[in-house]
């Protein structure tokens, strides 16, 4: 069985994960189109010729104002990477399927700078792991070439990040190699993770019904009178219940959602709120003029990132800039034990 360089990541947390199956959601769609439109205006800059066309079944999503000033950051954040070399850069699909060893596939990247060694994958979305994918990518394109190290690059659009990983010949071999090694080990058992909500299996893993059993055994306990300090003194207790309870949590989205779908069942019904009112940005200043209104007046109600005004006037930044209380998250890892 083939192993697709993109699960990579999600098998390394859990040796069971299958991704679900059907049409791509709004986000995915989003990413889709954001990869699209920035493989092709770099290829048509710096190629000159016409690009592929687009090959997804639904039309490409309609990208915002801050989707466009996303894509041209990534644009501009490949250039910087890639200095005069840029107009070596392939972004075509046809020049950037590579064979992955040991997994019986072939992955795809975004772009490839094949004399400088270098690969670049483009994401949208909160910052995740990926290194699993990036050393699939590298290994493919290492054995290809007969060089012996790669570096892969994430563009981030929505962060506007960049995360560089680099790999010689045997590390990227040896992950690989790990990844497909526990996919292929019988009797494996799945293991509680970040992407369970993205598993084909979710509502029939076996390790989430157990971890959700737990938990509802644990709430038949406190009914019979134990106290819940017993858990919150016991941090395996406590990690457990955790556990479950998030997997709980899940089912619950799931059933909710259902409800909603058929408008209402016995005992829950449906209510519509009006949605939220965004501002136009693109008309503000013209609107301004017109009113005869200070942009001075209007800057007090609005929020700019910290790192776009660093992004725009660099240094100086740093004299309208002041932070706030760091905040403390709970985020589900790899046990222990």
């Amino acid at each position: 069985m083939s192993l697709r360089s993109s699960a990579l990541p999600k098998l390394a947390a859990c040796s069971s994960f299958e991704g679900k199956r059907g049409p791509a959601g709004p986000a995915a769609l989003r990413g889709t189109t954001i990869d699209y439109k920035w493989r092709q205006a770099l290829h048509e800059e710096y190629w000159g010729c016409e690009f592929d066309e687009w090959d997804n079944d639904e039309d490409p999503a309609e990208l915002t104002i801050d989707d466009i000033k996303s894509l041209q950051w990534g644009i501009d954040a490949v250039k910087k990477i890639c200095g005069s070399d840029i107009a070596f850069l392939m972004t075509k699909a046809s020049d950037l399927k590579v064979d992955i060893p040991r997994t019986n596939s072939t992955g795809e990247m975004d772009g490839l700078l094949e004399e400088k060694r270098l690969t670049f994958d483009l994401k949208t979305g909160m910052i995740r792991n990926y290194r699993e994918q990036m050393a699939a990518y590298a290994l493919g394109m290492m054995t290809r070439t007969f060089t012996t190290d790669w570096t892969c690059y994430l563009i981030f659009f929505d962060q506007e990040e960049v995360v560089r990983h680099d790999f010689t010949f045997e590390e990227a071999d040896a992950i690989v190699k790990h990844v497909a090694a526990a996919y292929h080990t019988p009797g494996k058992v799945p293991t509680l993770c970040e992407y369970c909500g993205w598993c084909a299996h979710q509502n029939n893993c076996i390790t989430r019904i157990h971890a959700a059993n737990k938990a509802f055994n644990t709430s038949g306990r406190l009914i019979a009178g134990e106290s819940f300090d017993e858990i919150l003194d016991d941090e395996d207790k406590l990690s457990e219940f955790l556990d479950g309870a998030s997997v709980i949590g899940d089912y619950q989205a799931q059933a909710k959602n259902k409800a909603k779908e058929l408008g209402g069942i016995d005992g829950w019904k449906t209510v519509k709120f009006k949605g939220r009112e965004f501002v136009k940005t693109e008309k503000i200043s013209s609107l301004l003029d017109k009113n005869g209104i200070d942009l001075a007046n209007v800057l007090e109600y609005v929020r700019i990132p910290a790192a776009k005004l660093r992004e725009l006037i660099g240094d100086d930044a740093e004299k309208a800039i002041t932070r706030g209380n760091d905040v403390l998250q709970l985020r589900k890892a790899k046990r222990t034990q």
